[in-house]
C-alpha cells in the first residue's frame, strides 16, 4: 500500500491537480430563486448562505436565516466575487498615469491630495509661491 504524499486522490492518479475553481467556499453568499406565484413586486430571489452540496441531484444546502432552517434548491446562482488577482489595482495605474505626466506621482485616497496635486501648465515657480 502506497501513500499518497500530501496529493489529493485524482492528483496522484492522473498526474496533475484537480481544477477546483468551480467550488465555492462554505458560507459564501447564495442567490435562490423564489419558487411558487410571485406578484409583480416581490423579488425573484433572496440572498443566503451556502452549507453545502448534494451527493446526488445538482442542487445545494442553503441556509436560510429567517426561518433559521436548512433547506435544498437546485435553482441557485453564486455571485462573482472579485479576488485580488482578477481585481485591478486601481492606485497602481493611477500613480503610473501621473508619472507619465510633468507632475510628480501622488498617492490616491490621502488628506494631502488636494495640495500636492499639480495642474500640467503650472511651474516649479508657481508650485513654490502657492507653498
Amino acid at each position: 500500500m502506497c501513500t499518497l504524499e500530501l496529493k489529493m486522490p485524482l492528483e496522484a492518479w492522473s498526474g496533475h491537480k484537480p481544477d477546483v475553481s468551480h467550488l465555492c467556499e462554505f458560507g459564501s453568499p447564495v442567490w435562490i430563486l423564489n419558487e411558487g406565484q410571485l406578484t409583480k413586486l416581490q423579488p425573484k430571489s433572496t440572498k443566503h448562505t451556502f452549507m453545502g452540496f448534494m451527493d446526488g441531484p445538482k442542487a445545494i444546502k442553503y441556509y436560510d436565516a429567517a426561518t433559521r432552517q436548512v433547506h435544498v434548491s437546485c435553482n441557485f446562482h453564486f455571485p462573482v466575487i472579485s479576488t485580488p488577482q482578477t481585481q485591478p489595482n486601481i492606485n497602481a495605474t493611477l500613480l503610473q498615469n501621473s508619472a507619465q505626466s510633468e507632475g510628480e506621482p501622488v498617492p490616491i485616497g490621502t488628506e494631502s491630495e488636494s495640495k500636492n496635486v499639480t495642474h500640467p501648465d503650472e511651474s516649479n515657480n508657481d508650485r513654490r509661491k502657492r507653498k
